[in-house]
């Protein structure tokens, strides 16, 4: 609805002028106002629109939108309009507590996500706090690494290993396997040594396929990534189901 009246403030303003009887318009205040408000709440929107499909989108996609969110939250907390701060005040009480239950999960989908990893979430915390984001970082590897123990011991399969060359009669040398496994790398350090993929070449990447086709590269990771990436962060899309039903 406001963003369909914006587009409508000059002709709203030449309306009061060439007729008298228009009272009730809005003031220079009022559109202001109105802007910032759609500014605030538009990627709420985006943000339940994308909850609200019956797409069941993989858990990577929260991040961003999250983080956005916290971005005009944090900039507006003290803003000089009353009615904006107010506004701004009643979302935050809902969105920390909505944070405070799914920030390491929606953080752990955007490692997990090929074209995130740890380098873009290091600089979305460092916008929100320089302070705190290398704590926030840190934090977050160690749950990483826990979780990945847990699936390494349920899943004790051997990943490829890229960096070897196999010989002229088809076996790997030996001293490369030894070289390798003398530096003691997971599977998990290898997908994050592993350079980002650019954002821009792969703006739709289905994230699933990606960890499906490198499964005999990463292994355990995998089954760990696929479990993260799925968590459905809404139920929306089986309420409807069971309402239709």
């Amino acid at each position: 609805m406001i963003e369909k009246a914006l587009k409508y403030d000059c002709a709203l303003n030449r309306f009061k002028v060439v007729d008298k009887k228009y009272k009730y318009f809005p003031s220079a205040q009022d559109w202001k106002r109105a802007k910032l408000i759609h500014e605030i709440l538009m990627p709420f929107y985006k943000i339940t629109t994308l909850m609200s499909r019956r797409r069941y989108s993989t858990s990577n996609l929260y991040f961003g939108h999250i983080w956005k969110i916290q971005c005009l939250l944090e900039v507006n907390r003290d803003h000089v309009d009353n009615v904006i701060r107010e506004m701004v005040y009643e979302l935050r009480l809902k969105y920390d507590k909505y944070l405070e239950q799914y920030n390491v999960v929606l953080a752990m989908g955007a490692v997990l996500d090929p074209r995130m990893k740890f380098k873009l979430l290091k600089r979305c915390y460092d916008e929100l706090d320089l302070f705190t984001s290398q704590a926030k970082i840190n934090h977050l590897k160690s749950e990483l690494y826990k979780l990945f123990e847990e699936y390494r011991k349920k899943f004790p399969l051997t990943p490829f290993l890229p960096c070897l060359k196999s010989s002229d009669t088809g076996f790997f040398d030996l001293d490369d396997v030894l070289d390798y496994m003398e530096e003691g790398k997971s599977a998990l350090d290898m997908y994050l040594e592993d350079p980002k993929l650019d954002m821009k070449s792969y703006p739709n990447l289905n994230v699933l396929r990606y960890w499906r086709e490198n499964q005999h590269r990463f292994a355990a990771l995998t089954y760990m990534a696929m479990d993260i990436l799925s968590i459905p962060i809404t139920t929306v899309a089986s309420e409807s189901s069971f309402n239709i039903g």
